[in-house]
């Protein structure tokens, strides 16, 4: 999961570059929770805060719709597979019933597009009024029923006026209301039917507001530099300063994502420190986190029981624990996700796959942690490997930025270990 996969680096290893059609849908998907609303905890590249409310419809998308303290609006569908290119921009067709518009849709994941609808009044009351948001693109056709959203529009509204003018709003839910509720016909049930349809249900897939932060992060950044390269004089004194301070800004940013996954591993070795040797691999208990950290090939220098390195910007560290008698290595994941979230300021988001024996008989599962908290965009890669009661923990850690980095180191080392 790489929260911004324009570079190399948090969740796929390559960037997809084509959509795959497999989401056609003839009838509207129905939310699956209650809608959730509350501010987000960041400012719209325009310095504006803003609020957001989002549901999990079925087929395992989710539907955002931000509005900001002026009254502009945006709109956030993530999808359960990777089809868009990051950084790729489509046509969208929006409609609300009567209520159409084309927009123009940024991809800031593989799984998260970003529309920005800017002061559309008669776009957003057709939300609150329409039974459905109809959205389509390239071959992709969805269908967000919007029935009973009237009431979580309205404190969506709600929101982001106490938030224009300073006041505090604490975030709430909002039923989902059925055709019952809304006082509209119901088709009548068969009297004796043949047999009790079962209703079909698809676990949602990891995918928070998180990634919606993100990427505005990313955009009030993106503006920053372009605001500087306008002002950029000639000077010498002047650049040394700005390198500095992008020195600086770096070595912050490295404390951030190492907090974020919680890693407690030694500081970096000095230069010139020499790099482990590769011990020969034995099966005896004690060299397992060894012998992993021989066949990985990676840049690893030890430090009493962890191995820690600095590759391409990014922070590795690896360390061994010890599988309680009963637990699985399931449980030893979720201790650790556990850990990351209570040290995280933020906003937390993670993703982990299941479990799958496929290194020399050892189990693994890959995980992905970010941490988002309005300064610092923390994420890593990690890698969990479980045989015989220990567990090994690989994570390859920096900003959201190098995650494509961080997810190809991590298929390097998986590469590695199966040999």
């Amino acid at each position: 999961m790489r929260l911004n996969r324009k570079t190399v680096g948090f969740g796929s290893v390559a960037i997809v570059c084509g959509l795959v059609a497999a989401l056609s849908a003839s009838a509207d998907s129905l939310p699956k929770q209650d809608w959730e609303i509350g501010p987000i905890n960041a400012a719209a590249p325009n310095g504006l805060k803003f609020c957001s409310m989002k549901n999990v419809f079925e087929g395992g998308h989710m539907l955002v719709v931000a509005r900001d303290a002026e009254g502009a609006n945006s709109l956030a569908i993530s999808f359960p597979q990777k089809l868009l290119q990051s950084g790729g921009q489509y046509t969208v067709d929006l409609s609300a019933d009567t209520v159409k518009r084309k927009m123009i849709a940024l991809a800031g994941t593989p799984q998260v597009m970003l529309i920005q609808m800017g002061l559309d009044r008669e776009f957003y009351s057709g939300l609150q009024k329409k039974s459905s948001l109809d959205v389509s693109f390239a071959s992709q056709k969805l269908s967000f029923s919007l029935d009973g959203t009237q009431d979580a529009l309205t404190a969506l509204t709600k929101c982001a006026s106490d938030i224009s003018v300073g006041k505090e709003f604490k975030p709430v839910t909002v039923a989902v209301k059925t055709p019952l509720d809304s006082g509209e016909p119901i088709i009548r049930p068969d009297a004796n039917p043949g047999q009790n349809v079962g209703t079909e249900a698809a676990e949602a897939t990891l995918k928070d507001e998180i990634e919606r932060l993100r990427l505005e992060n990313r955009k009030l950044l993106a503006e920053n530099h372009q605001n500087a390269a306008q002002v950029v004089q000639a000077d010498i004194d002047l650049q040394a300063e700005r390198e500095e301070q992008q020195r600086l800004l770096a070595a912050q940013r490295m404390d951030a994502a190492r907090a974020a996954v919680h890693v407690t591993f030694p500081p970096d070795a000095p230069l010139g420190a020499k790099a482990v040797p590769a011990p020969k691999i034995t099966a005896a208990p004690d060299t397992f986190l060894s012998d992993i950290m021989a066949r990985s090939q990676l840049p690893a220098t030890k430090r009493g029981n962890t191995y820690s390195w600095t590759a391409k910007d990014l922070f590795g560290a690896a360390e061994q624990r010890t599988l309680p008698p009963g637990s699985t290595l399931q449980d030893a994941v979720s201790a650790y996700v556990e850990q990351a979230k209570a040290r995280c300021k933020g906003d937390f988001a993670h993703n982990e796959s299941a479990p799958v024996k496929n290194v020399r008989g050892a189990e693994t599962v890959e995980g992905e942690f970010a941490c988002i908290d309005g300064e610092n965009d923390a994420a890593a890669a990690l890698l969990f490997v479980a045989q015989q009661g220990r567990v090994a923990i690989i994570a390859h850690e920096g900003s959201t930025d190098q995650m494509e980095d961080a997810l190809s180191d991590r298929a390097a080392v998986i590469s590695n270990l199966s040999r």
